[in-house]
């Protein structure tokens, strides 16, 4: 590797890998500790100085300051500490990824209407997902709830009579609502959504399909640019 992305090493002792980025822009995710106090890091330590003193402290101050937002919402993490103005502790969730559409244990009509509850109080609270997609959405093991995890993304406003509430953040709460029948529908099909569902679902607003324009054309290039780059630093320093 590099010498700017050094080996991943556990950042406490015993720490454990849950997520091991291979971008200089994503943090790494590391799980340590026993239960009922078993904890969970995540950290841009092994970035570069100088994006670990911008985006990651951006990134990890704008988790932190959701997570304190969403404090006693059920099942998503707890802010614990910043160690480091890189990274942020959290409480672990005791839960597992969805499987592959499928696979054994498919999600049924239940979990998705409890999702879209947990949902709806992130909203009633002012804040937006921004990233809801099938590897940050988890459940609890056991009970099967839904659980929520990575709230880098997501938008805030204090007031619902704000300019930045009723421009941005309303389109921001139908993006979510879209995602989440996005996924219900690639488990259950169309005859698993509700006449009303299927109507949101095929009217997409032009502001997601222009994010989607935007997402292709720009943030993409940039990020293959940025990991062929990663990949010719590894393959430099392997000589």
């Amino acid at each position: 590797m590099s010498p700017s992305r050094p080996d991943p090493k556990p950042p406490v002792k015993g720490a454990e890998p849950l997520k091991i980025s291979d971008s200089w822009l994503q943090p790494d995710v590391w799980a340590f500790g026993t239960a009922p106090d078993r904890r969970v890091w995540k950290t841009f330590r092994r970035s570069p100085w100088f994006l670990r003193h911008t985006v990651g402290r951006v990134v990890t101050a704008r988790e932190a300051r959701n997570l304190r937002l969403l404090e006693g919402l059920p099942r998503i993490p707890r802010l614990l500490a910043r160690p480091h103005p890189w990274t942020i502790e959290m409480s672990f969730l005791d839960a597992e990824g969805l499987p592959d559409r499928g696979e054994a244990g498919q999600p049924a009509a239940d979990f998705f209407a409890e999702l879209e509850r947990l949902v709806a109080e992130m909203h009633a609270r002012g804040l937006n997902h921004g990233d809801l997609r099938r590897l940050n959405l988890m459940r609890l093991r056991g009970s099967g709830e839904p659980c929520l995890i990575d709230f880098a993304q997501s938008m805030w406003s204090p007031s619902p009579h704000s300019l930045f509430h009723r421009l941005i953040l309303r389109r921001a709460f139908r993006v979510d609502r879209l995602k989440l029948l996005k996924l219900k529908k690639w488990y259950l099909g169309w005859e698993g959504l509700t006449e009303v569902e299927r109507a949101d679902l095929a009217a997409i607003p032009w502001y997601l399909s222009l994010g989607r324009g935007l997402r292709g054309n720009i943030y993409s290039p940039i990020m293959d640019w940025f990991e062929r780059r990663q990949k010719q630093r590894r393959k430099q320093a392997g000589k």
